[in-house]
């Protein structure tokens, strides 16, 4: 009977556990998805947007949202082999997929991913969330990127190279400290060409003693332009201010969304009123809230 097991990325805990040949999982959050067979046990692997799907020897198994902001983790466990974690290349959509297997090192059960990465240091090349949820956007690629992880304490004073789009010419370097945190800076616009969509990062240790480890991480760009329409909400009820409303502190009120239902939150308003009568203008700002309110 095969088991899957699904818990959070970020605290480790069990979110659900399914057991059945054939499955459909939707994933609400960055999850570690568990499986208790070897790796040979899936015969084929397809994505669909943001869906992973698995073709197994007993069965189908689909996980949506496998792929969506933050990625999730596949492993394989039968608790007879070392778990295996299956690497799926971030250049493919909408077809076959062929992951490269790697050894998979669970974090902690519990506490924030910066306290998982830190119990991971010593075995192996861990990477914090690319700022704080593995997603860029167009106002963050526009600026300098700075990604962080930690390795080995004893590869302090090691050269880490964290490589992206698998090109050279997007290599970063940066130096293990004595605590095995690291970090590197990705210059202003150098993410701002490419296109929407999960990329994976690699990032390469080389150790005071010549030893190479590697490590990979997927990170989300969604630098799409917010398109679409704002709204304002009728002013002081019906759109006419008399003079007493006018003496009074108003409350401009609107929402913003655009044709794929992106709200753009934390994207500044700028409102001008006029005064034509006068040659006057006034001008406020505001932000966008996670509702396009």
């Amino acid at each position: 009977m095969t088991t899957t097991t699904v818990s959070s990325r970020q605290t480790g805990k069990v979110i659900s556990q399914i057991v059945e040949a054939n499955q459909i999982i939707s994933l609400t959050e960055p999850s570690v998805v568990t499986i208790n067979q070897p790796a040979g046990w899936a015969t084929g692997y397809s994505r669909s947007g943001d869906d992973l799907t698995l073709d197994t020897q007993a069965g189908t198994l689909h996980y949506n949202n496998f792929f969506s902001a933050g990625s999730s983790t596949l492993v394989f466990d039968d608790g007879a082999a070392p778990a295996t974690q299956a690497v799926f290349s971030s250049n493919a959509a909408d077809s076959s997929l062929t992951p490269v297997f790697t050894a998979y090192h669970p974090a902690t059960a519990s506490g924030p991913v910066a306290q998982a990465a830190a119990v991971q240091a010593e075995e192996g090349i861990t990477f914090d969330p690319i700022t704080g949820d593995d997603i860029l956007y167009a106002d963050e690629t526009s600026g300098e990127i700075t990604i962080t992880g930690h390795a080995p304490v004893s590869a302090q004073g090691g050269t880490i190279v964290v490589t992206a789009f698998e090109d050279p010419a997007y290599s970063y370097t940066g130096t293990v400290a004595a605590d095995g945190s690291w970090q590197v800076t990705v210059p202003e616009y150098d993410f701002s060409g490419a296109p929407n969509g999960i990329y994976t990062l690699v990032a390469a240790l080389t150790a005071p003693d010549g030893t190479v480890t590697t490590a990979t991480h997927d990170v989300t760009l969604n630098q799409r332009p917010f398109e679409g329409y704002l709204y304002f909400y009728s002013l002081t009820g019906d759109g006419v201010l008399t003079p007493d409303e006018q003496a009074q502190g108003m409350l401009i009120e609107g929402a913003f969304i655009n044709d794929s239902g992106l709200y753009g939150d934390h994207y500044a308003v700028t409102i001008t009123l006029t005064d034509n009568t006068n040659a006057q203008s006034f001008t406020y700002t505001t932000t966008l809230g996670e509702d396009g309110y």
